[in-house]
């Protein structure tokens, strides 16, 4: 828990560093991965498998108990953070993202513990080599089980179980863990990639890799506002339009100041090779839909 926490903050610190960087989508959006998994090979037919935890009064309103749900719904702005009952809507988004980036193998968890499955997974995950998997594999099943998301909150994607946990009503923190699963998929060595994730600011890089890979699928693939909908709260001086950033376990859209989008070229904090943004269009484009 200690671990995570301070990876958590790590990420958040090193954000809120780069606020006046905004993150821009690569052109064109490549969907699907370059390398081909022989342990995660598909069938044509294999479909995406997505489960549902079960109703549950007290652990459905826990992000309104546990201080770190409340928190990242401050940061965000957005009541929907660890909401724990998630619409029709994120799953669709999810199920299309991982289906035009040919990921049938992951599965994904709506506000679901299944510290059993998720145990078998990781065992039989042979995508990622056994010394990583019976090592800290295990210490990842155990924090799941343990600390479970289902009260605790913390949208994530384990590579070890290749699973994407969702506990968010937000579509683009959906499409943002199915970045990470992407990458890891097009990973040779995923154990060793693991293991880097582990390490503060470092993960940055994964974390850029998702988000960048996040907002070319929904500039492309998604023709609705991800604008936050009417909730009954106030707006906050500064709107969140426009980078997918991870912090707090989940994911957060940072708060972006608005003169940082006056500039012609937007560039993405971590190693990712994007292309100018055009002042105008681009975003505009940014504002009414990220």
């Amino acid at each position: 828990m200690a671990m995570r926490k301070l990876r958590q903050l790590s990420c958040l610190l090193a954000v809120l560093a780069l606020l006046l960087v905004a993150g821009c989508a690569s052109v064109p959006y490549r969907q699907g991965v370059s390398f081909d998994d022989p342990y995660l090979a598909a069938r044509s037919d294999d479909a995406v498998e997505i489960v549902r935890g079960r109703p549950h009064a007290f652990l459905d309103a826990a992000d309104w108990i546990w201080p770190g749900s409340l928190l990242s719904k401050l940061i965000l702005w957005d009541w929907r953070v660890d909401r724990h009952q998630i619409g029709a809507e994120t799953e669709r988004v999810v199920r299309n993202y991982l289906t035009v980036n040919e990921l049938p193998h992951v599965k994904v968890r709506l506000n679901q513990y299944a510290p059993g499955d998720e145990l078998l997974r990781t065992i039989r995950n042979r995508s990622v080599g056994a010394g990583w998997r019976y090592t800290l594999g295990m210490v990842s099943w155990l924090q799941y089980t343990v600390l479970p998301g289902r009260f605790f909150g913390g949208d994530h994607y384990n590579p070890y179980a290749n699973s994407i946990n969702l506990y968010s009503d937000i579509p683009a923190i959906a499409v943002h863990e199915g970045g990470h699963a992407k990458d890891f998929t097009g990973r040779k060595w995923k154990g060793t990639y693991a293991f880097t994730y582990q390490i503060p600011f470092v993960n940055l890089y994964h974390e850029a890799r998702a988000s960048n890979d996040a907002l070319g699928y929904l500039r492309e693939h998604e023709n609705y506002v991800l604008q936050r909908k009417v909730t009954g709260l106030s707006t906050p001086p500064m709107e969140p339009i426009s980078a997918v950033i991870s912090a707090s376990g989940s994911v957060l859209i940072s708060a972006i100041l608005p003169m940082a989008l006056r500039s012609s070229a937007v560039i993405l904090p971590v190693g990712c090779v994007v292309r100018p943004c055009r002042p105008r269009s681009d975003l505009r484009w940014l504002a009414n839909h990220v």
